[in-house]
């Protein structure tokens, strides 16, 4: 991500504090901009080797947003999936965005190199 990590999440836990966003129930927010800023810095790496693997396949840069998407969607699969369930979901996300158009190789090299999901045999 193009911009500082420390800049936006300090920037939200300010306007947490002052009331314009959604706060917790238990009105907790230093834990709340702890669990913020680890989410928003786990992001930012998962999208610059999302980034990286792109530019390997040499992706058009007006695509990119939609690779970008598919890696936010199998990192939210990552967090609830595992083995072999992860593998049939992870396979299941590359033949729906290959159907929209994005490339099957790329989204593949996405899955074993950023999210350490590799396939038995090729995803069709």
């Amino acid at each position: 991500m193009a911009k500082d990590t420390r800049l936006v999440c300090a920037r939200y836990e300010r306007a947490v504090r002052a009331g314009f966003c959604a706060h917790r129930a238990d009105r907790d927010v230093d834990k709340q901009a702890r669990h913020y800023s680890s989410r928003y810095e786990k992001r930012a790496v998962t999208e610059t080797m999302v980034r990286q693997v792109l530019m390997e396949h040499g992706v058009s840069v007006i695509l990119i947003v939609h690779y970008l998407n598919f890696g936010r969607h199998m990192a939210k699969l990552a967090e609830h999936y595992g083995g072999a369930s992860l593998r049939a979901e992870a396979a299941a996300a590359v033949r729906q965005w290959t159907r929209k158009g994005l490339a099957q190789p790329a989204l593949e090299d996405i899955c074993r190199t950023v999210f350490n999901v590799s396939f038995d045999t090729p995803v069709l």
